[in-house]
């Protein structure tokens, strides 16, 4: 494939790309579908800035660094599904349509970027983060559901700046000491903390409105509210 030509070219169809010899790829720009990308090389994203639907990326090495510099927008009710180990790294001042991390070992920067809003879901499951991880340090707004689910995080999970969720609230099964949302104001629907065995302190300090279930159960390192 001409390189110059990738520049200019809209691909308007589902692009599912497999081997490490993606070169030839790193000078598109627009992918009107959604993109599936398993690959050994991160470069073949340097130059990408739309993709219309989902963009699925499962590098086939450990400890990848992806980098998304270009990136403007993608759509779809999933976005931006990480399945790997390593670093993805997304551009500063960004929004995008929802974010799932499944299955996955985070090191170092982790996700990095001034994420702001998140239109759909934020998924987190069976993922492991390092204490030097910033996961998501400047989000502002969930305009859907937040789970948090089944995964290891650092000795305290802090998301410092969120203030709104949209939909639900639930942090399940989770290893880690502390959760912080110092910040969060209300949750549109439910807002959960379950069977967290080590968790031992969390801050929902400005939480003023839970549009839906209030459950917080099953966290035996919990002080106890029971009078002695």
């Amino acid at each position: 494939i001409d390189a110059l030509m990738l520049r200019t070219i809209e691909v308007r169809v589902s692009v599912r790309a497999y081997e490490a010899r993606l070169g030839a790829l790193s000078n598109v720009e627009r992918i009107e579908g959604p993109a599936e990308l398993t690959f050994a090389d991160a470069s073949v994203l340097s130059s990408l800035v739309h993709v219309g639907r989902d963009l699925v990326l499962s590098p086939r090495q450990r400890d990848t660094e992806v980098a998304l510099p270009a990136l403007q927008y993608v759509g779809g009710t999933q976005s931006v599904v990480w399945r790997a180990s390593g670093s993805l790294q997304l551009p500063s001042r960004e929004n995008i349509g929802g974010l799932i991390l499944e299955g996955v070992e985070l090191y170092g920067a982790g996700i990095v970027g001034a994420l702001l809003t998140v239109s759909c879901d934020v998924t987190i499951s069976h993922a492991e983060f390092t204490e030097q991880t910033s996961v998501f340090d400047s989000l502002e707004v969930v305009q859907g559901d937040m789970r948090i689910e089944d995964s290891d995080l650092p000795s305290a999970a802090r998301f410092e700046n969120l203030r709104r969720v949209d939909g639900a609230f639930r942090f399940n099964r989770v290893v880690t000491s502390s959760l912080a949302v110092p910040r969060l104001e209300s949750t549109a629907g439910s807002l959960i903390v379950l069977e967290n065995e080590q968790l031992r302190d969390f801050d929902f300090t400005r939480v003023r409105e839970v549009g839906g279930d209030l459950f917080i159960a099953d966290n035996p390192m919990l002080p106890s509210c029971r009078p002695e």
